[in-house]
């Protein structure tokens, strides 16, 4: 997906050794806990929520699903909040 879609950062679900600073360039960090390592999973968020992000939790398993859902959270008129559970996730 990183090459269909060059705005945004991926990291591996297992590069538990990636740069944070990645974050404060984000609009939203988004977290699939349906396949990241918890190292991974709650550095990121820690990070994110130390910086003001916007953190949106996902379980999908497709792009699609993906997609799908950080236009409901990002883009779709009406969202407010700084964090939100999606699509079956959340803590």
């Amino acid at each position: 997906m990183g090459q269909k879609y060059p705005n945004f950062v991926f990291v591996q679900t297992d590069e538990q050794k990636f740069d944070p600073a990645l974050i404060d360039k984000a609009d939203v960090v988004a977290i699939n806990w349906s396949c990241a390592k918890h190292a991974v999973t709650g550095k990121a968020r820690s990070y994110a929520r130390k910086r003001g992000k916007k953190v949106i939790y996902a379980g999908v398993g497709n792009e699609k699903q993906l997609l799908d859902l950080l236009y409901k959270e990002c883009v779709a008129p009406g969202k407010q909040g700084r964090e939100t559970n999606g699509a079956n996730g959340g803590e």
